[in-house]
């Protein structure tokens, strides 16, 4: 029944933050009136807040006074190089939605998105983009040991999100190139980090939808990292197969995605489920034969499958010579 209570701590940390209050203790100790004078807030709820958010271990008090905790400053303070705040606004919205788990469950249709403006779809796709970025960072190691790139190569990166593996491979090798491929929303913010890197030469941004793109080139390695749980299985073979067919002979194709654990135990990833039935029309969550299925339908020798973190596996299919 514990579970029945800890939704808290996840909602207070998402809220807090929206708030403003990370911001406002900074490093620094303060009195609680300080801080509700920079929030504009009332002292008595700001007290409590930040008295919750000590017991949560983000805030440290001492006396009457707050400031925040090394990982608030960190990761929750807006100047922070680290900041990981687009990832709650992330969950913000996505808590929103998961109150509605009733009405989804007999509708079986997903919770309709917001109308939005075109410039507030971009802002939204980039604080997507960037969230996206704060899951991906802590795999760069890993995944850059397992796809083991090398230097002259050319990958294509398939609904790529902020760039961030292919950002990072580059900065390793200085002859790697690659495509950067994703909805017409994120190129803005792809091309901005592709100019403040100074990476004109080396990288690419293209905007399309990956639903029917046909993809040109010939590249070394194709990578769709975290896509596939969007659509159903004959998406998913399609676009595989269409991945497939720009890989190098001796190439390869490279599936990074959240799948099941077996039958018994689902894992953390049956949780993300819940989140597809919520956010997508016909999205799942796959299991590793189902992904490596998509592969070898596409004509690919399925050569390796690592885990990359506790729910996720990557996939590499080499494309063999054909006889």
């Amino acid at each position: 029944m514990a579970l029945s209570w800890d939704w808290r701590k996840s909602v207070l940390l998402v809220q807090a933050h929206s708030t403003g209050i990370f911001d406002a203790l900074d490093d620094e100790f303060k009195q609680v009136g300080d801080v509700a004078n920079l929030l504009g807030s009332d002292p008595r709820a700001t007290y409590l807040l930040l008295v919750g958010l000590a017991g949560l271990g983000v805030v440290e008090k001492v006396g009457e006074k707050f400031r925040n905790g090394p990982t608030a400053v960190k990761y929750l303070v807006s100047s922070s190089p680290h900041y990981r705040g687009d990832l709650l606004r992330h969950d913000q919205r996505a808590m929103e939605n998961w109150r509605k788990i009733p009405d989804v469950l007999i509708s079986g249709k997903p919770i309709a998105k917001p109308e939005v403006n075109q410039e507030e779809k971009i802002a939204w796709q980039e604080v997507f983009a960037k969230a996206m970025e704060a899951v991906s960072e802590p795999k760069v190691d890993h995944l850059f040991n397992i796809l083991e790139p090398k230097d002259g190569q050319k990958f294509l990166d398939i609904g790529c999100g902020p760039g961030t593996y292919m950002f990072e491979f580059a900065d390793r090798l200085p002859g790697f190139s690659a495509v950067l491929f994703d909805r017409p929303e994120t190129s803005g913010l792809l091309e901005k980090r592709i100019r403040s890197r100074g990476m004109e030469d080396r990288m690419t941004c293209l905007g399309g939808d990956l639903l029917d793109h046909e993809f040109t080139g010939s590249f070394d390695g194709v990578l769709i990292s975290q896509i596939l749980h969007i659509f159903p299985s004959d998406i998913c073979a399609d676009l595989a197969r269409r991945a497939s067919e720009v890989v190098k002979t001796g190439g390869f194709l490279a599936i990074q995605e959240m799948v099941l654990g077996p039958d018994e135990n689902p894992g953390p990833t049956g949780l993300f489920g819940v989140q597809m039935m919520l956010g997508t029309a016909a999205g799942t969550v796959y299991t590793p034969s189902e992904v490596a299925r998509f592969m070898t339908d596409a004509q690919l020798v399925i050569e390796k499958i690592e885990s990359t973190d506790e729910k996720s596996k990557v996939f590499i299919g080499r494309k063999r010579v054909t006889a």
